[in-house]
Formats: structure tokens, C-alpha cells, sequence
């Protein structure tokens, strides 16, 4: 994404408009590497954050509220002691680097008036927040570099504050024509011209010429450098002059402030300012992040226990194989136990007419020598009973483990398919009611105090066109729920053939048990999505009435039986008529 120079320009002198001489009221440290400064200006009330996150760093006014720890990290703590309740002087970049500085008018112990410097350097994984004095000497920073992490610029308290090592090229401001004729290519030609320039924007203004961005810019015909020169020149006055476009393109990966980058893209969401568009793109992709970071910590726990269960599984399988064979043990003792007075006493082997078999073949029969026959026959029957319960046990316990592993493949794709922190929360309730998550320390439940259950969540609905409900559960506590309460003996159940997936309920006894083929193909087409066949083109659903559904004997949440199915086949969809549309 191309939180750029000329991105950073943008949300700087809007900040400095609506912040220059209000006051810092309180400062937070609402993340490792993040602060947020909530400031009061002109009778409003303004919140700035300014990350040194490695991968989204950035500063911009944000409406967001975030929780704050209960005991203030140390950075913190010296932020409120230096600058709380200072009034800003102004707020500037450095050129056109992702520099900004911030002065700040307060006073020191003896009340004699001061100014210090809050310093965000917004570069990548070198990201930083330094608080300085007016003199630049460090009071301390969010991520603090000693000799050993740097030999070139150490950021330590006391030492003093130089700005990173300045690159030679040419501002915005002082852009005249494009004069590079080398073997580089157009777009990293310009990136290494123009200061504050991103890849991005290199390359957007390269194909607003006309030009490619890969063409080596000593192959340049004069038509296309004057056409690259005017679309430069075009941008930097745009810089100059303030006049910012905000977007972020359709795809919702990458945003900008200028028009060139902006009409490349088919669809733009347009804001009024930067710092709008910067706070709802972060906002949405923290989201993202927190869901993905909640999601994947869950599921952990549900691959961990996939994989033990698959260990078990070829455990079992492995004792079934070996123990098939089990019967021809009671074979041998019968056969012993029938000819006991046509053979010594002690012998190493024996044959005898297997009487089972109409040919009556000639079986050979090994013996302990060290035994009698007739011990051998009983040693026989005893390994036929042990063999014979360790395949009965196994055969069984195999079947079990497939159905665990069943029911957590089950609450994998319903987790991959949450998109919300509550429907993630509850399978994470769910599995530590199973038994596959620890209960969180203070959770666990005692005789005298009964353990608080939240409130079941409700299923989605989808509304057809032909006025029919559909109910789509998003994990299996839902689907059980969903199926074996909710749902009338005539509505419709569907659900994913041979494959785990949601439990989908078509409302038809509203409409006394009638129902439409459009009803059908859009429940069908919700059931394949919500899923493990959601990126699949073609999936085959089971329906039948909810009265022909029954739960499982024993059997884990959301495990059912169906009988007087039917099958349709249908393309995954999470909006079935716009698709049929």
C-alpha cells in the first residue's frame, strides 16, 4: 500500500490546519508501538495516532476508540510528563520523508516556558516515535536503538537526535523536467528523481503518459518524454497547490491522494479528506488482522487436534490390519481340540483335515514343544479371544475418531467461513466445552457459583424474492440449535453431500409446506457456500424435510443422520440471485 511521502504531505497539513494551537489533553499508548494523543482545537475534540507498527505504520486523525492497557507502558508515562496538556506550535514533514515533527509549547519543573519535539518516522520496519528536546536531545523513544542494533544512528536517551540519512533527490516543489536518459527503467527513474515518490505512483504516472514503466528511460521517444514531463508536472502542482483527491481503489489494497493514481483503477471509493480515507482503510485492515490473528489462534487448536486424531486413526487401522486374520486362531484350537488322540503328546507341528470346508484340505498347525497339545488348543483359544477384542475394539474406536475428526473438520470450514468476532468467540466457547481448548483461568466453574452462559447467537438470514426465509447456522452449536429446535418437521434442510459445511433451514411452513424451485436454488446455493466447497464451481446438496433429520445417538454438536434425500447440484454463491441475475 503506498502510504508515501505525498500520501503523508496530504494528512500533515490537514493535521497542522485543525490541530496548530489547541491543546494535548491526554495521551494513550494504545499498542506496543502506538500512540494516540487526543487533543482539543477550536471547541472540537480531535484523536491523532501515530503507529512505528512495522507493517502498518502511519499517522492520521483516527475516530476510533481503542481499549487502553490497564497500567501505562513506560513511553507512555514519559509522554504525559513532558508534553500533556502543551499546546501544539505546529506540526511539519520533513521535506517531502516520512518525517514529521511536531513542536510542542509547555514548561519544565521551574515553569519557565519550553518546547519539545514528538518525532514520527514513518519508514517500514525503522518506524519510530522519539521524544526531544528543543535542543533535539532524546528523552526516549517507542523503540529505543542502541550500538548494537545500529552503528550509524543509535536512538537512546540522552543521545542526540539526527534525522535519518537524507537521500539526494528533488522535492515536488522544485520539479522542472525529467532528464534521466539511462539503462534504469522509466518508473524506478522517477523513483530515484522525486522525493516523496512511491513505486505506485511511479508507475501510475507512467501509464498516465502513456509510456512503460519498464522502459529504459535513454529509449524514450521525445513524444513520450514530453508526455511523461507533463504528467509529472501535472502532479507535482497538484502537490503544490493542495490538491489532494482521496481514494482507495476498487480492490481495496492501495489508496492515494492524487489523480493519478486514482484513475487508473475501474471504481474508487472517494473521501473529503486524507486523513478520512487513511483511518477508514487502517480501521478496516486492523480489523482484518485482529479477525485473522483471533481466527488463526483458534484454529490451532482444532489442526492440532486434527492431527492427533489422525494418529489415533492409523493406530486403529494399523491394529485392524494386524488382527483381521483373527478367526483362523479358534480354527486351530478346534482343530486341536477335535484330533487330541491322533497326536503325541508334545510336538512342533501337527496337520489336520479342516472339517469347515466341503474339500476338507490338510491344514498345518505350528505348537509350542514345550507344551502339550491340549495347552497348545487352549493357547490357541486365547489368542483368538485377545485378537478378537483388541479388532472389535479398535473397528470401533476408529469409527469414533472418524466422527471426531468429522465434527473439527466441520468446525474448521465453519471457522474459515466467520467473518465476525462473536461467531469466532462462540466456536471458541464451543471447543473448550469439548474439551480441545483450556478453560481461561477464573472460567472455570465451581460448585457454589454456576458458570455464566452467554446468549445463542442467531443464525443468517436470506430473504428470496418469492418471500421465502432461509437460515444458514455458523457453527455447530448453531446447527443444532437450528435443526433440532428451530426448524418445523416441514421446513427443508440442506446441507453440503458427503462434506462438512453449514446447516441450512428453508422456511416452508409459512407457506404451508409449499415451496418454489427458486426458494430451493437459493438455499441450495447458500448451503455450497457456507462451506468447504466455497471456491469450488459445482457442488452437490442434499435436501430433505427437517422431520427425516435426526441427531446423531451420542454423537458431537451438529452431527446428524438424513434419510429421503435429495441431491441438486448448484454453483456456490453467497447472494444467489444477484447471481442468477
Amino acid at each position: 500500500m503506498p502510504y508515501d511521502g505525498i500520501v503523508l504531505s496530504g494528512a500533515v497539513w490537514e493535521i497542522n490546519g485543525l490541530l496548530s494551537g489547541g491543546r494535548i489533553e491526554k495521551v494513550f499508548q494504545t499498542g506496543r508501538y502506538e500512540i494516540t494523543l487526543l487533543c482539543h482545537s477550536r471547541s472540537d475534540k480531535y484523536r491523532l495516532l501515530i503507529s512505528a507498527d512495522p507493517e502498518h505504520p502511519r499517522l492520521h486523525l483516527t475516530k476510533s476508540k481503542k481499549e487502553n492497557p490497564m497500567i501505562a507502558p513506560p513511553f507512555a508515562m514519559v509522554l504525559r510528563k513532558h508534553i500533556q496538556g502543551g499546546r501544539i506550535a505546529g506540526i511539519v514533514q520533513e521535506g517531502y520523508d516520512r518525517v514529521v515533527t511536531m513542536t510542542v509549547e509547555t514548561h519544565n519543573e521551574m515553569g519557565d516556558p519550553v518546547n519539545k519535539k514528538l518525532i514520527a518516522e514513518i519508514m517500514g520496519k525503522y518506524s519510530n516515535i522519539i521524544l526531544t528536546s528543543d535542543q533535539g536531545t532524546i528523552f526516549d523513544a517507542i523503540r529505543r536503538v542502541d550500538e548494537e542494533m545500529s552503528s550509524v544512528r543509535e536512538v537512546m536517551p540522552g543521545r542526540l537526535y539526527r534525522l535519518p540519512p537524507a537521500q539526494d533527490k528533488t522535492a515536488a516543489d522544485d520539479f522542472e523536467t525529467f532528464a534521466d536518459s539511462s539503462d534504469t527503467a522509466t518508473a524506478k527513474a522517477i523513483l530515484n528523481t522525486l522525493s516523496g515518490f512511491s513505486p505506485t505512483l511511479c508507475k501510475a504516472v507512467c501509464r498516465s503518459a502513456g509510456v512503460d514503466p519498464q522502459r529504459k528511460t535513454r529509449e524514450l521517444a521525445p513524444a513520450e518524454r514530453e508526455r511523461l514531463n507533463a504528467a509529472l508536472g501535472k502532479c507535482c502542482r497538484q502537490i503544490r497547490e493542495r490538491e489532494y483527491k482521496a481514494g482507495i481503489l476498487e480492490d481495496g489494497k492501495d489508496f492515494h491522494c492524487l489523480e493519478a493514481v486514482l484513475e487508473m483503477a475501474g471504481s474508487v471509493r472517494r473521501y473529503s479528506t486524507v486523513n478520512l480515507m487513511l483511518d477508514d482503510f487502517y480501521t478496516k485492515r486492523e480489523r482484518e488482522d485482529r479477525l485473522r490473528q483471533k481466527r488463526a489462534a483458534v484454529m490451532k487448536h482444532i489442526r492440532a487436534a486434527e492431527e492427533k486424531c489422525r494418529r489415533k486413526i492409523q493406530i486403529h487401522c494399523d491394529t485392524i490390519r494386524e488382527t483381521e486374520d483373527y478367526a483362523r486362531f479358534k480354527l486351530f484350537g478346534e482343530l486341536l481340540t477335535a484330533n487330541l488322540y491322533r497326536y503325541p503328546e508334545f510336538a512342533e507341528s501337527v496337520t489336520a483335515e479342516n472339517y469347515y470346508e466341503e474339500t476338507m484340505p490338510q491344514v498345518e498347525i505350528a505348537l509350542d514343544p514345550n507344551r502339550s497339545v491340549s495347552q497348545n488348543a487352549q493357547n490357541y483359544f486365547k489368542k483368538y479371544r485377545k485378537q478378537k477384542s483388541a479388532h472389535e475394539n479398535a473397528a470401533r474406536c476408529e469409527a469414533e475418531c472418524q466422527a471426531e475428526l468429522a465434527y473439527l473438520e466441520s468446525a474448521a470450514v465453519l471457522l474459515e467461513n466467520d467473518t465476525d468476532f462473536e461467531d469466532i468467540e462462540e466456536i471458541r466457547r464451543e471447543l473448550t466445552q469439548q474439551g480441545y481448548i483450556k478453560p481461561e483461568r477464573g472460567a472455570v466453574r465451581t460448585k457454589s457459583r454456576r458458570e455464566e452462559t452467554p446468549p445463542a447467537s442467531r443464525p443468517q438470514e436470506y430473504a428470496t424474492s418469492d418471500g421465502y426465509t432461509i437460515l444458514i447456522g455458523k457453527n455447530n452449536l448453531q446447527n443444532e440449535r437450528l435443526t433440532c429446535r428451530t426448524a418445523r418437521p416441514d421446513d427443508l434442510w440442506f446441507h453440503l453431500k458427503n462434506a462438512p459445511g453449514s446447516h441450512v433451514i428453508l422456511r416452508t411452513s409459512e407457506h404451508a409446506g409449499s415451496v418454489t424451485a427458486h426458494a430451493v436454488e437459493c438455499a441450495a446455493a447458500l448451503a455450497a457456500w457456507y462451506s468447504s466447497a466455497r471456491n469450488t464451481n459445482k457442488a452437490d446438496v442434499d435436501y430433505t424435510r427437517v422431520k427425516h433429520v435426526r441427531k446423531q445417538p451420542g454423537g458431537r454438536p451438529g452431527m446428524v443422520n438424513y434419510t429421503n434425500y435429495k441431491t441438486i447440484t448448484v454453483r456456490p454463491s453467497a447472494f444467489p440471485e444477484a447471481d442468477q441475475a
